[in-house]
């Protein structure tokens, strides 16, 4: 029974092929036509089966422009991001973990195992974890069922859902609606967004 299955495998290797693509630079039609064909030949003489040659053109300088631009345009975005988290650290936005010991009157230790279990998040800022002085607001029970299916999004992406207000809440932030009595709607409306 073993001997068939080898000689079908041993028929679909034959029977596959190498497919290339190929990128002159400086070439003229000429010696590519000569490369492909020796090329070809050579290959087909090693018995692989099928042989595709395709032969690409190089990138135009409006697209390797294109992706210049967009390199330096994410390159920017990126600067002016870092840019405001730092300057969040300097308005109060994001608070040193020294506010969150003070506001939970737990020590540092005690902050870093909540991280770790999602009850809070912070964002690495310089060398630095910084916390959302809007998080604080919250009671840590709430805060830590808020973020629960926030989970796998970005520390960012929590912070912006924390310090934006939501139609959906009334247009309050998740602080001000749970202040109101809406935790579940908060939780709701972060179910949603880890959703999308």
């Amino acid at each position: 029974m073993t001997a068939p299955r080898r000689i079908d495998a041993a028929r679909r290797a034959v029977g596959g092929g190498l497919r290339m693509e190929l990128v002159f630079e400086d070439a003229t039609l000429g010696d590519q036509d000569r490369l492909v064909a020796t090329m070809r030949e050579w290959i087909e003489s090693r018995h692989v089966g099928r042989v595709s040659i395709r032969v690409a053109q190089p990138p135009t300088e409006a697209a390797q422009e294109a992706t210049a631009d967009t390199s330096r345009a994410l390159e920017n975005a990126q600067v002016r991001g870092e840019a405001r988290l730092v300057q969040w650290t300097q308005d109060g936005t994001l608070v040193p973990v020294s506010a969150v010991e003070q506001a939970w009157g737990i020590k540092r230790q005690s902050v870093d195992a909540a991280r770790a279990r999602n009850e809070i998040f912070s964002v690495y800022v310089r060398g630095q974890h910084w916390y959302p002085a809007e998080a604080l607001k919250l009671h840590r029970s709430a805060l830590a069922a808020v973020l629960r299916p926030l989970a796998g999004e970005s520390a960012t992406s929590k912070l912006l859902f924390l310090l934006r207000r939501h139609g959906a809440l009334g247009g309050r932030t998740p602080a001000e609606a749970v202040e109101h009595g809406m935790l579940q709607d908060v939780i709701r409306v972060a179910s949603a967004l880890n959703d999308h």
